[in-house]
Parts: structure tokens; sequence; C-alpha cells
């Protein structure tokens, strides 16, 4: 015969494996709905890739300028 306290102890830890079954669902849930991006995921990284571009034409037009300055002053020591 189980006591009231067995009992309450026996529900108590099944209370806690069931909470805990559905966290672990959960979670899954949740990380599996990261695999697939959004209308506002794309755009913002459409925005990152214009704008790592624009940088790099940044910096590329600014080593044409470099150069081009380094060449006007190698043709003006003559």
């Amino acid at each position: 015969m189980t006591t009231t306290s067995e009992t309450r102890t026996g529900l108590s830890a099944l209370r806690a494996l069931v909470l805990a079954m559905f966290m672990g669902v959960g979670s899954i849930a949740l990380l599996s709905g990261c695999e697939s991006e959004g209308p506002a995921e794309e755009m913002g990284e459409s925005i990152d890739e214009a704008a790592e571009e624009a940088g790099d034409a940044m910096e590329d037009a600014g080593d044409e300028m470099e150069e081009t300055a380094d060449d006007m002053e190698d043709s003006s020591d003559y």
C-alpha cells in the first residue's frame, strides 16, 4: 500500500518528466523553425550584402585613386 507522500512524490516525478518532455519537444520545434528564413531575414541579408559590396567598391576606388596619384607623382619627377 502506498502512502500519501509516496503518491505525491510519484506525481511530482511524473509532472517533472512530462514538463521536461514538453520543453524538449518545444526546443526542437523552435530550432527547426530557424532553418527556414522569412522575408525579413532575407531582406536583412540583402542589405548586408549590398553594404559589403559598396564598401568593397569604395575600397577599390580608393586604391585606384592612390595608384593614379602615384603615377602622376612619378611622371612629374621627369
